[in-house]
């Protein structure tokens, strides 16, 4: 075979190999974006949720409520001086609920992070856990202060 038979050849197998390469993933791509679309659609109910539950809090320290700014997932942190809690919100991976993965520190002592995965099927489950966690962190401050009087 000539030089520029073997060229062609070379040249034919490797666009081949590039234009299914290509389809796969945009096929891949576009799966992808449909399932983050999915997501922030199904997360949009819990987003504004919690967008209403900061702007009602205020600011309070040690609560930090962040939606990204997607909307795909949010993360709220409580802490306080004994302790750490993080929660990551979103849902699974086929969209079928919402996941909050909770982790709680301490510190104190020896203690080990706990960590826990949390599933719902609606948002108001989901949000329910972190008005809960929110709830009692205001109300140890609260009590805090009047103690100090």
């Amino acid at each position: 075979m000539s030089t520029d038979g073997v060229r062609k050849h070379l040249r034919a197998g490797l666009d081949e190999i590039v234009e299914r390469e290509r389809k796969q993933l945009h096929d891949f791509y576009d799966k992808h974006d449909a399932d983050i679309a999915g997501r922030i659609e199904k997360m949009s109910p819990l987003i504004e949720s919690l967008h209403s539950l900061k702007n009602e809090i205020g600011k309070v320290d040690g609560i930090d409520i962040s939606p990204a700014p997607h909307g795909h997932m949010a993360t709220v942190y409580v802490n306080s001086s004994t302790q750490q809690q993080a929660y990551s919100i979103s849902t699974d991976i086929g969209n079928t609920c919402f996941k909050v993965e909770e982790r709680r520190s301490y510190n104190f002592g020896d203690c080990d992070v706990i960590e826990k995965t949390h599933r719902f099927e609606s948002p108001d489950l989901a949000l329910n856990l972190i008005v809960d966690a929110i709830g009692k962190h205001i109300a140890q401050h609260q009590v805090l202060a009047e103690r100090k009087k």
